[in-house]
């Protein structure tokens, strides 16, 4: 106990926060917006993106992530996906919305 004790509390930074990124990135882009997410390593073959409903499917490999979409783009249309140095892009179309009133 002594010796594990010793060696996980040698790093003196234990508890440090690691450092924050972000995750997810939304970004208006004329006729809607775009979602940008870290895919290190990925190559476009190995991707696959889906829009279900209010999330947004994406399988790599053999790995699935579903990301819950923010309410602006409820009944956006996906126009596209690229995998570019490291990071997926995914385009949204949003419909103009007619104001009640």
């Amino acid at each position: 106990m002594e010796r594990l004790c010793r060696t996980a509390f040698a790093d003196k930074d234990l508890f440090d926060r690691p450092v924050r990124t972000d995750n997810e990135i939304y970004a208006p882009i004329e006729g809607g917006y775009s979602l940008t997410i870290l895919v290190p390593g990925a190559d476009r073959k190995d991707v696959e993106v889906f829009k279900r409903d209010m999330d947004v499917d994406i399988r790599i490999r053999n790995y699935l992530r579903s990301i819950p979409l923010p309410g602006v783009l409820r009944g956006a249309q996906m126009t596209s996906a690229v995998v570019e140095d490291g990071k997926l892009t995914i385009c949204f179309a949003v419909k103009d919305r007619e104001t009640v009133g």
